[in-house]
């Protein structure tokens, strides 16, 4: 398992002070769709994205190494994977009764096949010391 702790470690003791640390195409592991899909959320697969990040995973790590938050940025609305039916089809999802959170069981939870609102994450930080 990659060490997450060490990789920001060595990553703010390559910066300088006031030097910026950009991550962008990070699955969000706290978004609407990683609550709802679990296991079959789009962005879970195994191996390309073996570790799920929040925001607050992000801003910790960060902050252990002196990395302060700038900005953060969802860019979901101007990607080519926006489609205008989306909100419409994850609603649906909901009220068809198909979610069952019980050990998991989602089986027919497959209308989301693309990123959506907040499925990624793309934040900004700056190295204070």
């Amino acid at each position: 398992m990659p060490d997450f702790r060490g990789l920001f470690q060595s990553l703010s003791q390559i910066l300088t002070k006031g030097g910026y640390l950009f991550i962008t195409a990070t699955p969000n592991g706290s978004s609407p769709c990683a609550t709802l899909y679990r296991h079959n959320w789009v962005q879970h697969h195994y191996p390309s994205h073996i570790q799920h990040f929040s925001s607050h995973h992000l801003d910790y790590l960060a902050a252990l190494n002196n990395l302060i938050r700038v900005d953060s940025i969802d860019l979901y609305s101007d990607s080519p994977y926006k489609k205008d039916t989306d909100i419409e089809t994850f609603c649906d999802s909901i009220q068809q009764g198909t979610i069952r959170y019980t050990n998991h069981c989602q089986d027919n939870l497959n209308s989301l096949k693309h990123a959506f609102f907040e499925s990624m994450l793309t934040i900004l930080y700056q190295y204070k010391y």
